[in-house]
């Protein structure tokens, strides 16, 4: 009830500050404090070493020496070094090769 009745009383915002405010309460807008870390709640669970330390994934099927470990330690380099995927999609991408 209380939502229909904020609905119905709503008016175009007066000025830029009074729309952004909306646009916050609505979730179109970051909240304050900003945090570079917003929406990763997931991630904060995970520790740092799971990002970064990807060759024991390698264990069990990928062989000790040869051409294919070779790349595929290269791949662990370069997905430890991105900081914009998970730590599931690391895992996901080196268990598709």
């Amino acid at each position: 009830y209380l939502h229909e009745l904020e609905q119905s009383m709503q008016h175009p915002p007066s000025n830029a500050f009074v729309e952004m405010i909306q646009w916050t309460k609505q979730g179109k807008l970051w909240t304050f404090p900003i945090d570079n870390e917003a929406g990763l709640v997931e991630e904060m669970k995970v520790g740092f070493h799971e990002h970064v330390l990807l060759e024991r994934r390698l264990e069990g099927w990928c062989p000790k020496r040869g051409p294919i470990r070779h790349f595929m330690e290269l791949v662990c380099t370069g997905l430890s070094k991105n900081p914009h995927l998970t730590v599931e999609r690391k895992q996901a991408h080196i268990e598709w090769y």
